[in-house]
């Protein structure tokens, strides 16, 4: 034997005492009275209890009440008092049957008795609902609707304790049972089926709570929209919107449903994105949730950051028209709120209240950096294409724009010296250098010109 101390089964034998051996001797040959007789000569619990099974086989009620009185057996005292409540030997019989486990002979009497309905209270009791399901389907006429769903359900159950998901869906889609329906799909990952499900809810239904938060951790923006508002809670999906970075449908269902909750989130939003260096993504957060004098607020401040830099000046025009663009969107929405006060407008001013701090300047002349970044390129590209009248026409054009003079300015000083710390000079300053550049012979002359060049634009 490899384990002793866990020997099989097939290796284990029992052997019972002679008493015992004797009694069961008496029983099949001889009888009760003499197998009584012969356990009150030798009386032990064990032969009692086998006393009283076998009386209860004969269905001698009397002499089983004394064994289980003598072994101290109270279920089979309280046996015995239902036993002697039941009429007719076959229901007895049927009980004492249950009571030794023989559940297949108690169905089978019962059905022989053309009682269909015990049978059901028997199987349902023992929680074999297959078999419950199986007599449900021969039953003749109607069945019970709630004992079918019963029975749909606790097969359900019996595949769901063993992982077996997509055989408990059938039997929960015949019980109607839509939150175990629901952990089936989730736990299958089923997107398509649990969408459907939620779809098929009825209004304010107490499941579309959680769908939508199932479908909001697996990224379903628009499920999980529509599992809120019909739940109605409009904070919720709009919480679902932000969270998913979903910021134009978030406004769209602020202005919708009148919730002016959503600025907070979305200027928290904004200064995570700012945080992270991600300044565009926050101009297009902001142009997203009609926030247009917000973002054209930081392409301004983008745009100038890129001058100073001394970045590509296309690249900064670019900004800039941006930037003036957003102010016109901001115009046109304006505009249009004096001609139409609709609750959806009011609703959108609440979002898009003008900073009383903001400058005059960039809502009145939006378009002052992009126009002088416009025409310095068209000069310097008419310069260099050897057409100076109309590079001199264009810059005299522009002599009122005080950046186009900068950066007219910062132009001549390095093809003059080809100094960059000049050119910082000129471009943080108000004059040029003092002292002329040695890197360059022809500096005096060029600065000169610059300075001549300059008086000229500015009067």
């Amino acid at each position: 034997m490899k384990e002793p101390e866990n020997p099989e089964d097939e290796l284990v034998v029992t052997f019972e005492a002679r008493f015992l051996r004797d009694c069961r001797t008496l029983l099949k040959s001889v009888g009760l009275p003499d197998a009584q007789e012969f356990v009150e000569r030798n009386p032990h619990p064990r032969l009692w209890r086998l006393l009283a099974g076998a009386a209860l086989e004969r269905l001698q009620l009397e002499v089983a009440d004394h064994a289980f009185s003598r072994c101290y057996d109270y279920p089979g005292l309280e046996l015995i008092k239902r036993l002697h409540s039941l009429k007719g030997q076959k229901l007895k019989q049927a009980e004492v049957a249950a009571y030794f486990g023989r559940f297949e002979e108690v169905e089978q009497i019962y059905l022989a008795m053309d009682r269909r309905d015990l049978a059901l209270k028997l199987r349902t009791k023992l929680g074999d609902w297959f078999r419950v399901l199986q007599l449900l389907s021969t039953t003749a006429g109607n069945a019970d609707d709630a004992l079918k769903e019963q029975a749909n359900n606790g097969i359900g159950d019996y595949y769901a304790e063993r992982k077996k998901w997509s055989n408990s869906v059938k039997y929960y889609m015949e019980a109607h049972n839509m939150e175990q329906l629901a952990e089936c799909y989730i736990m299958l990952e089923d997107d398509e089926k649990l969408s459907e499900l939620a779809s098929s809810l009825p209004e304010q239904h107490k499941l579309l709570l959680e769908l939508g938060q199932v479908f909001l951790s697996v990224g379903m923006c628009q499920e999980a929209i529509d599992a809120f508002l019909r739940n109605n809670q409009p904070k919720l999906a709009i919480n679902a919107c932000v969270e998913l970075n979903k910021w134009k449908q978030a406004v769209e269902l602020a202005q919708f449903h009148i919730v002016h909750e959503v600025q907070p989130l979305l200027s928290k939003y904004v200064a995570h994105l700012l945080e992270n260096g991600q300044q565009l993504e926050a101009v297009e957060l902001y142009h997203i949730a009609h926030c247009y004098l917000e973002a054209a607020q930081l392409l301004f401040q983008l745009a100038d950051k890129e001058a100073k830099m001394r970045r590509k000046p296309l690249r900064v025009k670019k900004l800039y028209v941006l930037a003036a663009l957003e102010v016109e969107s901001y115009h046109e929405i304006k505009r249009s709120q004096k001609k139409d006060k609709t609750e959806a407008a009011s609703a959108l001013v609440g979002l898009l209240e003008e900073d009383a701090t903001a400058g005059g300047l960039m809502v009145d002349s939006p378009w002052r950096g992009a126009e002088a970044y416009h025409f310095y390129l068209l000069s310097q590209k008419q310069f260099y294409s050897g057409q100076p009248e109309a590079a001199t026409a264009t810059e005299f054009s522009q002599k009122r724009n005080l950046l186009y003079v900068w950066l007219l300015a910062v132009s001549l000083w390095i093809m003059s010296c080809g100094c960059v710390e000049c050119a910082n000079i000129v471009l943080t300053g108000t004059t040029f250098p003092a002292v002329p550049c040695v890197r360059s012979v022809t500096a005096p002359l060029y600065r000169g010109s610059s300075c001549v060049y300059i008086v000229l634009l500015l009067m």
